[in-house]
């Protein structure tokens, strides 16, 4: 059986999803009382040392994910949730890491590896897909 998660794929697949867990941090960290970051796109490049574009990319798949929200009309944003009541993008890391070590699992092995549940298991997927995208 061929494996279509290789090392090759899940690795860069997972440096993404890290990325976004640093922007995430540094939005966490340069917010205001009311939880919003109004740092510019351009400041936060150069705090995470990537280019204008990638912070774009970013947050626009973190407000795709629900993770993020704009606010106000300036470039502001914010956690819709809590790391804690969103933790979505470190399961999907270790659903990539399940596809790297156990390629052969069925879909109900990998939710009981994860101790999550199919629908949990189909979200995870459909970000995944978004994320390949």
């Amino acid at each position: 059986m061929h494996t279509l998660f290789t090392a090759d794929i899940v690795d860069p697949l997972i440096v993404r999803i890290e990325n976004y867990n640093r922007l995430l941090k540094l939005i966490d960290l340069k917010s205001l009382e009311d939880g919003s970051c109004t740092l510019p796109h351009k400041v936060m490049a150069n705090f995470l040392d990537v280019t204008h574009t990638d912070i774009v990319k970013w947050i626009d798949k973190l407000i795709d994910f629900g993770i993020i929200e704009q606010v106000g009309s300036h470039k502001a944003y914010r956690r819709k949730s809590s790391e804690a009541e969103n933790p979505s993008l470190n399961c999907l890391i270790d659903l990539l890491i399940l596809f790297k070590e156990s390629p052969n699992l069925s879909f109900s092995q990998q939710a009981e590896a994860l101790d999550i549940s199919i629908q949990e298991l189909e979200y995870l997927f459909g970000m995944l897909i978004q994320i390949i995208e």
